[in-house]
């Protein structure tokens, strides 16, 4: 379970990090955007706006008034005047320093006459500035829109620890690239706005070999390519940024050198004295391996653990740890924990962080079976603490010690020395996934639910000691997956 939140947590960075870029839109999942060619076919009007100014009467949504300054499709005239509001977190949002900026706008039809005009993000519109991709095309969509057409933009990605208004893309002029593919070898270089574009190639793969900038990198791959494929009279976009180029890696062990997985790391920034936040956290992976990279230029802490809790915490979505909080270089206090000073270029792997203290576990060895004694291979065990919080959100699964059972559905858990709990197998049953299963799925119909979290009873653990042979059973017998179409 950790492991799925970690991804939800993953996600939520990446998304975090492509949206501030989108205006600062909140929670706004619309990605990837299609290219400039399909946007303009599918849109009715596509034009430049220019932002007049903003209004705001108590207890009324804010008003941004616009006017038009270029058309390139559409039913709006020069210099109309558009009233844009805000009714949902995906409409854009503007501040008066933007008042006199031109945005290029992708707008539907125009709303009632009672109504006003809706900016989505969810769509190409942007700041004029930050648009010439699009410009180009739409300057001349009339000569252009039959032509097979590749280009992108290339910046760079700047950040300063824990300052989110600092974060920007910086356009990379005057950048070559290289373009192979289908008997061509063609050189290109980004004008002052980073943005590189071809047409008329022939449709197939082509591999795009950009410039390398020292102490950037545009991808965490080890190629230092991107292949991509031109459709007939289609078009292809394939952007670069540029990250920094760093690396703090290692493994996280026991003093017995067995891997300790799925605990978490931080950086704590000295500038600001607190940590950078989910987008620069790392987990332990079931070797015990970590690693950050992009770093920001910065003087750093590692922190292990720096949620302490015995709990799962459904707020901060903080997960409990039997390790306690301790500190790189193996510190118990943050006042002994040694600094590093990180830059582009600046490689630190082979760490061997091993906490100063480790708590007593216990083991606890059994199988999971079905109700016929098939094995339940590759399925959860969880561990759950008597009068835990946790209980509380059985419908997410969360528990305070996890572990998945092998083909022959045999597991070990370690639990810490003197919790008392309990142990239970789960499994998820979705509807249809298997046959001659007529008796489960009618439970889960009349769950009304498609998929369903179905249990073992639970086997009681009072703390004390190891345990081997422990058997869970679910009360219906193994099902056949059924065939897939």
């Amino acid at each position: 379970m950790r492991k799925l939140f970690q991804k939800i947590l993953i996600f939520n960075s990446i998304l975090f990090s492509i949206l501030i870029f989108n205006h600062f839109a909140n929670a706004c999942s619309c990605y990837p955007l299609e290219t400039v060619d399909k946007a303009f076919a599918k849109t009715t009007n596509v034009v430049v706006l220019k932002l007049e100014s903003i209004k705001q009467n108590d207890g009324e949504k804010i008003n941004y008034y616009f006017s038009v300054k270029k058309i390139f499709k559409g039913e709006l005239k020069a210099d109309e005047m558009l009233n844009f509001t805000v009714d949902s977190n995906c409409s854009w949002l503007f501040n008066a320093d933007e008042i006199g900026t031109e945005f290029l706008f992708y707008l539907q039809k125009r709303p009632a006459e009672n109504e006003k005009w809706i900016g989505s993000v969810c769509s190409r519109s942007g700041r004029v500035k930050s648009k010439t991709n699009d410009l180009s095309y739409l300057e001349n969509v009339n000569k252009l829109s039959d032509k097979t057409r590749l280009s992108g933009q290339l910046n760079k990605f700047i950040e300063t620890p824990g300052q989110l208004e600092s974060i920007s893309l910086i356009p990379l002029a005057k950048l070559k690239l290289k373009v192979v593919g289908n008997g061509k070898n063609i050189d290109l270089i980004t004008d002052e706005n980073g943005v590189y574009e071809i047409y008329d190639l022939p449709a197939g793969k082509y591999k795009i070999t950009p410039e390398k900038i020292d102490g950037f990198v545009f991808s965490t791959e080890k190629t230092n390519f991107v292949e991509v494929e031109i459709k007939a009279k289609s078009h292809t976009e394939q952007d670069f940024i540029y990250a920094i180029n760093n690396e703090i890696s290692g493994k996280i062990v026991e003093p017995n050198g067995s891997p300790i997985k799925e605990i978490c790391l931080d950086l704590i920034s000295k500038n600001i004295g607190k940590t950078l936040g989910f987008r620069h956290q790392t987990c332990s992976d079931d070797k015990g391996k970590f690693e950050f990279t992009s770093i920001p230029v910065g003087t750093y802490l590692i922190v292990i653990n720096n949620n302490e809790k015995n709990e799962f915490d459904p707020v901060l979505n903080n997960f409990f740890s039997p390790i306690k909080t301790f500190y790189y270089s193996n510190a118990k206090k943050k006042e002994a924990a040694t600094e590093i000073s990180v830059g582009a270029n600046y490689f630190l792997k082979n760490l061997i962080l091993i906490p100063p203290e480790m708590p007593e576990m216990i083991t606890l060895n059994g199988r999971l079976i079905y109700s016929d004694g098939q094995p339940a291979a590759d399925e959860i065990i969880q561990f759950f603490k008597e009068d835990d919080i946790s209980k509380t959100f059985e419908e997410l699964v969360i528990s305070d010690f996890e572990a998945k059972t092998d083909e022959n559905g045999r597991f070990t858990i370690k639990v810490l020395k003197g919790e008392k709990g309990f142990l239970r197998g789960i499994v998820y049953w979705l509807v249809g996934q298997y046959k001659n299963c007529a008796e489960t799925e009618n439970f889960i119909k009349k769950e009304g639910k498609s998929i369903q979290q179905l249990k073992t009873s639970n086997s009681d653990i009072n703390g004390t000691e190891d345990l081997n042979n422990i058997e869970l059973k679910f009360p219906f017998p193994r099902c056949e997956e059924a065939d897939k179409k």
